[in-house]
């Protein structure tokens, strides 16, 4: 009995000699609390004119997760909100994966995540594509490795080549994950 006993801790220890995996690295942000600390607008006009803008919606109504939501609108132009992250003290930075949620409004429309490095401003991955109207969509960038980086920006950006075609968008949830 004793010996089926001793068997039986044997085949239970050795289950546990496996290797062992890191847990991910993960930050993310969906603009609550004090937003304006930790995001980054940017827009441009054509020459032809037109407005490109961004902002926080903070009324709970329109946001996928909590009560804020981020927005772009771009007529003429392009607009973007970006996220910096710092992955300095992150152990794996190989494999990292960027997304957030997006929803067009009124009409189906292409939204693009960007994700650079700023040491150097050089753009290590993106994702998009068009995305149905009025409904959150969640968009992933293609995998990339951040080992030699501090800071990532994680940016979402439309545009519109017509100042008469406004276009617009809702954002949300906004992670960095790496392996």
């Amino acid at each position: 009995m004793r010996v089926v006993a001793m068997a039986a801790v044997l085949v239970v220890l050795a289950g546990f000699t496996g290797t062992a995996h890191a847990a991910p690295n993960r930050d993310g942000d969906g603009y609550e609390g004090n937003y304006g600390e930790r995001w980054v607008g940017t827009s441009g006009t054509s020459a032809i004119g037109g407005v490109a803008t961004g902002g926080v919606e903070t009324d709970g109504v329109n946001a996928f997760r909590g009560t804020n939501n981020g927005w772009l609108y771009a007529a003429g132009g392009w607009s973007a909100q970006a996220r910096q992250f710092d992955v300095g003290g992150w152990a794996g930075r190989t494999n990292c994966e960027a997304r957030f949620m997006a929803k067009p409004r009124d009409f189906d429309q292409q939204v693009t995540l960007q994700v650079w490095n700023p040491e150097g401003w050089t753009q290590v991955s993106n994702g998009g594509g068009i995305l149905p109207a009025d409904q959150y969509t969640q968009l992933k960038s293609w995998p990339f490795d951040m080992s030699g980086a501090h800071w990532v920006y994680v940016q979402a950006v439309i545009g519109a080549g017509s100042p008469n075609q406004g276009r617009a968008v809702r954002l949300d949830e906004f992670e960095l994950e790496c392996f």
